[in-house]
């Protein structure tokens, strides 16, 4: 008698075993399964990650994966940022300017316009107008610096040496004005970050175009200048010497009348 072919146990190769999908079939067609459930659960989810990978070699970067920050913390982050940075400026500005030996002579400019704008400008300007506001010398911009510039260019040189005394029938020169634009230059942009609430403030001098307007023209106006200049001290210098007939009674007076010590 024959089992059915149901039951009958599934037949292996000659010298292999009889194969796992075998067993299971002939299990479950003579009813001695029995079957055990699992429950599925679902896998831990794992936090997701701000880089994937394009490739290889490449990471791309996903922001909408990085951490949520509030707001307020991101922004006082940047400004911390920034005030950072600009110190790191400061220092290195400050150490070039003493290599330079240029930290003293853009003081003195610096002092210059702002006493100028403090003392002289603005209340002039006030009161020739009461409708306008006085301002203040800082921070420093390009319509400041603009005004200030055009008082320099007809001012006189100073005499060597002296704060007070100045040279008669001279004027400045485009070495002096030059250097007066690069302290102020350099005034506001080491400064610019005291007054992020003011817009004139963050605009570079050099990129304003009245400034180089300003210095185009100084440096085409310079030979006529020198020439003025030097017309002018040459017309006081004749003026503060002896006239000819004056040097002869002079001359005349020492062969007659001179006695000696």
């Amino acid at each position: 008698m024959s089992l059915p072919s149901t039951l009958r146990t599934p037949r292996s190769n000659h010298g292999q075993p009889c194969s796992p999908l075998g067993h299971k079939h002939f299990r479950l067609a003579s009813g001695n399964a029995n079957p055990s459930f699992i429950p599925y659960t679902l896998p831990i989810p794992l936090p997701s990650t701000p880089y994937h990978f394009i490739s290889d070699l490449n990471i791309v970067v996903d922001t909408n994966s990085l951490p949520s920050v509030p707001v307020d913390h991101i922004e006082h982050s940047k400004k911390m940022l920034q005030a950072d940075a600009h110190d790191k400026q400061r220092a290195y500005t400050a150490k070039e300017q003493e290599d330079k030996g240029t930290k003293v002579a853009y003081l003195r400019h610096v002092r210059a316009y702002q006493m100028w704008w403090d003392d002289v400008y603005q209340p002039h300007t006030v009161s020739d107008d009461p409708s306008r506001a006085a301002l203040l010398a800082f921070p420093i911009t390009a319509a400041k610096v603009m005004m200030f510039l055009d008082y320099e260019v007809s001012c006189p040189k100073h005499k060597k040496g002296s704060k007070n005394e100045t040279v008669p029938g001279s004027f400045v020169g485009r070495s002096h004005l030059k250097q007066a634009i690069s302290a102020l230059k350099n005034h506001r942009l080491n400064n610019q970050s005291d007054y992020l609430n003011e817009p004139d403030a963050q605009h570079a001098l050099q990129s304003v175009e009245r400034i180089k307007k300003f210095e185009d023209s100084i440096s085409h106006d310079e030979p006529k200048r020198v020439e003025k200049s030097q017309a002018l001290k040459a017309a006081g210098t004749i003026a503060d010497t002896y006239t000819k007939e004056q040097l002869i009674q002079m001359s005349a007076w020492c062969l007659t009348d001179f006695t000696g010590p």
